[in-house]
């Protein structure tokens, strides 16, 4: 499992791609060094993805929160993060989701605009 110095020092500044484990969906999540980021899913079947802008925090507990819309969420999505190759597995905390991440593209300023999934 990632500490939060971990999370901060490893987030910050990628691009994730990958998929919830046990299912058809994928997803990506562009976090820019601020924190903001913008999240896209959509099953396989599916031609429209849906889009969503966010924040993310990473707490003192060692997990890495994220805010739809990005202010005013009463209720974070919160993970802890445990490596997994090259990538990571996101654990939601007090859920059975988790997100594996397949691929991430470091050294990312500016996240796309919310808009259709990208591959």
């Amino acid at each position: 499992m990632l500490t939060s110095e971990d999370l901060e020092a490893e987030l910050p500044g990628t691009h994730l791609f990958g998929h919830l484990m046990g299912s058809d969906l994928s997803f990506d999540e562009c976090i820019e060094p601020d924190g903001e980021t913008v999240y896209r899913f959509a099953p396989e079947s599916a031609e429209i993805g849906y889009s969503n802008p966010g924040q993310m925090v990473i707490t003192p507990l060692a997990q890495a929160c994220f805010s739809y819309p990005p202010d005013n969420d009463p209720n974070p999505s919160c993970f802890r993060v445990f490596r997994y190759g090259d990538g990571y597995v996101f654990d939601a905390v007090g859920a059975t989701s988790r997100f594996v991440v397949t691929k991430v593209l470091r050294g990312i300023d500016i996240c796309p605009d919310p808009g259709a999934l990208i591959g």
